[in-house]
């Protein structure tokens, strides 16, 4: 016979363990999918869901079980099947599922399905049915211990039915509290420490834990049963390690994989590999698909998406600079190669990030480079010291984080800028101004709700550059014309002793700042009140302003629009050919370039470059967009060996994008001499 105490300690027990493994498996499935999927509401809100419906079956089927069994044995063999499918997952099945399910993405027909869809199938498949198993473990125990404590009542006709109701709240009272414990411990001690795989592993040693226990406890007539259970258990956790990361170099495609590891906020890869020029070239990988940032460790001025974030700085000679986010430390290392006596705060979130900035970036040894591990928000309130130069380059996954895109946290910045300063921010955001003047009523756009921010934080004048697709926005904190920004811009790249990198970053820059129009104040500025995290995730949103289009060429507005021979209409009507025909999507645009509709595109905007009577170079950098640069330079460059000035943009551009800043230059000179005749 089993005393009714122990007995009744090891299922208090029990319960205890439910609670702490759902939670624990939960914070789990939480890291895994944030560093596949990102941290989108979309992702958060199908693992909740998901999860909830997973306890909801295993409530109703842990009370349907219990009608038929009050044994223990019962629950014992499904804790068994719990931990047998962990080890599959956690050894086998999680790397090909993660990856057929992010692959997923692909074959989804909206951003909404392709934020939803991918990670509610990984979520189904790696954690439904241990989430079920062990949400049964409540409801039965409330049947097994209502059966012991109404046997062992003097008068069971007045106790059991009081029995039941004390059971029941005693056991999901000691859940709910294994539940807090399963929340605490692997968000501030396991998944910090051991990753999570590790914490896998804790989660099968735990229910083993209790499988042996429950063999201790058990009636003779069950420990047989139960050896084995607890044996099988023994073994699946022995022999289904997850694979360790590892920073030995590892060759996967045309690149090595020299380092990954799981950090507080990720799984981090750096990936080494050599540039057209075969200069050494290192690739950060915070999560599943995403490349967040590259840099030359050897010549780190060359990469010119890193270095125009220094450009305006550079320029107008900040002393004093101010990083938000720093990654492999690109910009960093950018600034000391060009100036080691400037003085740099880097603030970083992650660790990790930190550490490995300090082994791939030689010259951020240096006395002037002080790293900080912070919230970029935190730091800002907690700081008392004003910069030059401000760079905020802050991403959770491919998206800003909601706490640093708000109002109150660009007055924060603008509080900690000198009276001169600048702010460059990296916005992975994009101002689409072909649908202006053409649509009635305007597609979501994040770029311009975070515009309004800025100036309504307090900053003067803003300019953004489309050119990198990454939204460059500038933001000064005084007055600043755009004719005198170019110019001196121009001025800067036309001294020879300067840096040719920056040289050629300070050019493209005056060829491609856009003035923001005091008018976007009019835009809802996004704020800590209201930003809509799941519009914030269309980025460019190119397919809404697309739509947009459409819908406007069966307006009275458009015919007049469609006569004139200003780039504005030409791409226009372009983008509605193909938009109408092949779907208002980026892949439509695509395969429109590679065909005859992209030839005449390029044609008719090199045809209105030859005919423009001022420099082209603002309406350029307007409505010429980048996604069709290597198509128009293949078809007028390489293969019409045009020389005209389209060409020259063309050629200039080509190789700015592919890091030859060398060869660029002297078209970038001789296109921002026009600027002067602005």
């Amino acid at each position: 016979m089993i005393r009714s105490g122990l007995f009744r300690s090891y299922c208090y027990l029990l319960a205890f363990g439910g609670g702490f493994s759902v939670m624990l498996l939960e914070m789990c499935a939480f890291r895994v999918l944030q560093t596949n999927f990102g941290s989108s509401i979309y992702v958060t809100g199908v693992l909740l869901a998901l999860i909830m419906i997973a306890l909801s079956a295993g409530y109703y089927l842990g009370g349907a079980i219990s009608k038929r069994s009050s044994s223990l044995g019962v629950l014992f063999l499904q804790l068994v099947g719990a931990v047998l499918y962990a080890a599959l997952v956690d050894g086998v099945l999680a790397e090909p599922v993660l990856d057929w399910s992010f692959g997923l993405r692909k074959a989804m027909p909206n951003l909404l399905a392709a934020q939803s869809i991918p990670p509610s199938v990984a979520t189904f498949i790696l954690y439904f049915v241990p989430m079920i198993i062990l949400s049964q473990i409540s409801p039965y125990l409330i049947k097994v211990m209502s059966v012991v404590a109404a046997r062992d009542a003097k008068d069971a006709s007045v106790t059991s039915e009081a029995a039941v109701g004390a059971t029941s709240g005693n056991l999901m009272a000691i859940s709910t509290i294994g539940s807090i414990v399963g929340t605490l411990l692997p968000s501030f001690v396991l998944i910090p420490h051991f990753g999570v795989g590790g914490t896998m592993r804790v989660f099968k040693l735990f229910i083993v834990l209790l499988l042996v226990l429950g063999w201790a406890v058990a009636a003779s007539r069950q420990r047989a049963l139960m050896a084995i259970t607890a044996a099988v258990s023994i073994i699946a956790l022995v022999i289904a390690p997850r694979p360790a990361m590892s920073s030995e170099p590892v060759q996967e495609n045309q690149r090595t994989l020299v380092f990954e590891s799981e950090s507080h906020y990720g799984n981090v890869k750096v990936f080494r590999e050599l540039d057209g020029d075969g200069d050494e070239e290192l690739v950060l990988m915070p999560w599943r698909g995403y490349e967040h940032s590259q840099v030359h460790p050897k010549k780190p001025l060359k990469n010119q998406f890193t270095t125009a974030h220094i450009n305006v700085g550079v320029v107008r000679g900040a002393k004093k600079y101010l990083l938000l986010g720093t990654a492999l430390g690109g910009v960093a290392s950018a600034l000391m190669d060009l100036d080691p006596s400037v003085e740099v705060t880097a603030v970083e979130i992650d660790p990790l990030l930190v550490d490995l900035a300090k082994k791939y970036a030689p010259r951020l040894e240096n006395p002037h480079v002080k790293f900080v591990v912070d919230d970029a928000r935190v730091f800002l309130r907690e700081t008392q010291e004003t910069y030059d130069y401000i760079i905020a380059d802050i991403f959770a996954g491919e998206q800003v984080p909601v706490h640093c895109i708000s109002l109150e946290f660009w007055q924060l910045v603008k509080k900690r800028l000198a009276p001169h300063g600048v702010l460059h921010m990296n916005t992975n955001l994009m101002d689409n101004y072909v649908p202006d003047g053409l649509a009635e009523e305007e597609a979501f756009s994040a770029s311009r709700h975070l515009q309004s921010s800025l100036l309504h934080a307090g900053f003067a004048s803003l300019f953004q550059s489309e050119f990198f697709l990454h939204g460059h926005l500038y933001a000064f904190a005084e007055p600043t014309e755009p004719a005198a920004l170019r110019a001196e811009l121009a001025d800067y790249a036309r001294v020879e002793n300067h840096s040719t990198d920056v040289r050629a970053s300070a050019a493209l820059a005056a060829l491609t700042l856009v003035p923001v129009p005091d008018g976007r104040r009019a835009v809802r500025p996004f704020s800590d009140a209201w930003v809509p995290d799941h519009l914030l995730h269309l980025k460019q949103n190119f397919g809404g302003h697309l739509k947009s289009i459409v819908h406007a060429k069966d307006k009275p507005a458009w015919a007049e629009f469609e006569h004139r021979t200003d780039l504005h209409a030409i791409v226009a009507r372009h983008y509605v050919e193909f938009a109408s025909s092949d779907g208002p999507t980026v892949d439509a645009l695509q395969r429109y370039m590679k065909g005859p509709g992209g030839t005449r595109y390029c044609e008719d905007v090199e045809r209105w470059m030859n005919q423009s009577q001022e420099s082209p170079y603002p309406d350029l950098a307007k409505y010429f967009h980048t996604l069709a640069l290597e198509d128009c330079h293949a078809k007028i460059v390489e293969e019409k060996h045009a020389t005209g000035p389209f060409a020259r943009y063309l050629d200039a551009a080509w190789n700015i994008s592919e890091n030859r800043a060398a060869a660029a230059l002297p078209s970038l000179l001789e296109m921002s001499n026009s600027l002067r005749r602005m």
